[in-house]
């Protein structure tokens, strides 16, 4: 615990000279380039620039390591046989293989959610419909009752003409 306060401290320490020494080496360039000739000022930009481009460069090279070439061609150290992997390459391999079998399983049980979905669409398909006949034959006898109750138009028409003779007659 101690020794991880000590070196964080150093580190710090080292970060903040570091700084400091940088700013004093950026405020030299600062004064020799407004003193400077044009010729010099120009050799001082060109510096930078291609100062700042290298450490771009680098910038990216930290962020996206990359093996050397030698490592992704074959190698068989004089053997005549396939190489050995590297740590790495095993490592990547078996990720591979968890991931196939993941994968697989994965699968599995997707398959299973897929038929158990297939069923009960299935089913619901049946209900709709069982339902939609009842429906259909609760309004087929509804229909057959209201005609049966209510008289058709020929029959009221047939009514009207005899309560109108009647009244006449009386």
């Amino acid at each position: 615990m101690h020794e991880e306060y000590l070196n964080e401290e150093l580190n710090y320490r080292a970060r903040v000279s570091q700084t400091i020494n940088f700013e004093e080496k950026v405020s030299q360039y600062l004064e020799t380039y407004r003193t400077a000739a044009s010729p010099v000022r120009s050799r001082i930009y060109h510096e930078l620039d291609r100062q700042s481009t290298m450490l771009k460069r680098e910038q990216r090279y930290i962020i996206n390591l990359q093996d050397p070439p030698e490592m992704a061609a074959r190698r068989t150290f004089g053997k005549g046989g396939q190489r050995l992997l590297t740590a790495a390459e095993r490592a990547e391999k078996e990720l591979k293989r968890n991931d196939t079998e993941n994968i697989k399983a994965g699968q599995g049980i997707l398959s299973e959610i897929v038929v158990l979905r297939s069923e009960t669409e299935e089913k619901r398909q049946e209900e709709r419909s069982s339902h939609k006949r009842t429906q259909t034959q609760t309004s087929k006898i509804l229909t057959q009752s209201i005609s049966l109750i209510s008289p058709t138009p020929s029959r009221c028409s047939e009514r009207l003409r005899r309560s109108r003779k009647r009244l006449r007659s009386s």
